[in-house]
């Protein structure tokens, strides 16, 4: 009885690894940064996070931006950004923060798809942006059906090195 319950386990587990079916897949993240350099020679480094499902279905995501600014304008970017992203921060499935150290900017967005305020965010981005068509439409695109890493990775991640 042993030998046959040890041969029907080796069996599922021999299953579950071979990835028949989803059975052991449970998706993952991608990391993808980038980095760029103003006309001053000021850097701004971004890392994106994002978390997917088995069906490649993404769940959450997360950006970490180390923006290097002009000392004299510290302060004026750092209200400004902390400002928006105060905005960002009352919407229920976003967590948004802003700091500055010296005389950089340190902006930190954190994105729960799953529990994410569409028609607040629809709202908030109508409220900010001039280019309400393409925020909204955006916006709708993704309420309407789940976003694929692909199609994330397409629409967001142009010239980011992702691993």
């Amino acid at each position: 009885m042993k030998k046959i319950y040890s041969i029907v386990l080796f069996l599922i587990m021999l299953i579950g690894i071979a990835g028949c079916g989803k059975l052991m897949s449970k998706g993952g993240t991608l990391v993808c940064t980038n980095e760029t350099v103003d006309d001053n020679n000021y850097i701004t480094k971004e890392t994106v996070t994002v978390t997917y499902n088995s069906d490649n279905i993404v769940t959450k995501i997360e950006s970490k931006t180390e923006m290097e600014v002009d000392p004299k304008f510290i302060d004026f970017t750092y209200d400004f950004s902390k400002a928006v992203f105060d905005e960002f921060d009352k919407i229920n499935g976003i967590e948004a923060t802003v700091s500055k150290k010296d005389n950089v900017i340190l902006q930190d967005l954190k994105v729960d798809i799953k529990n994410l305020n569409f028609d607040a965010l629809n709202k908030l981005s109508t409220d900010y942006f001039d280019d309400e068509e393409t925020d909204s439409d955006y916006i709708s695109n993704i309420t309407n059906e789940e976003i694929t890493l692909e199609q994330f990775k397409k629409d967001n991640l142009s010239g980011y090195e992702c691993k």
